[in-house]
């Protein structure tokens, strides 16, 4: 029984592990098309500035509004809340364990 118990939580581990896994690809694959979008949209930028007129001054807008929605998708890509969840409780757990020590050092030395 133990054993079929140890299995169990070592196939879910590996499930997952898989179903982390392709998340990051997801992440990875996206981070690239944007970045490929971004080198693309930077060229725009750049050929447009040299034959720049009023026409060609909303479409350099555009393109800059655009770059700026790549480079935060591109930033909260890399950045997520979970990746906080550890170092979080980390803090508070040695902030605490700091607060009882003080409290007690405290009492014992007063």
């Amino acid at each position: 029984m133990a054993e079929d118990s140890e299995e169990l939580g070592f196939e879910e581990a590996i499930v997952a592990i898989e179903q982390q896994l392709a998340a990051l690809k997801d992440r990875h694959r996206q981070v690239e098309e944007d970045q490929q979008q971004r080198q693309q949209l930077q060229g725009r930028r750049r050929s447009i500035k040299r034959r720049l007129n009023p026409a060609t001054k909303a479409e350099l807008r555009e393109i800059s509004e655009q770059l700026e929605e790549l480079e935060f998708r591109l930033e909260s890509r890399l950045f997520n809340w979970r990746s906080l969840r550890e170092p979080f409780w980390q803090a508070v757990r040695y902030f605490g364990l700091g607060l009882v020590v003080g409290w007690l050092a405290r009492s014992w030395f007063s």
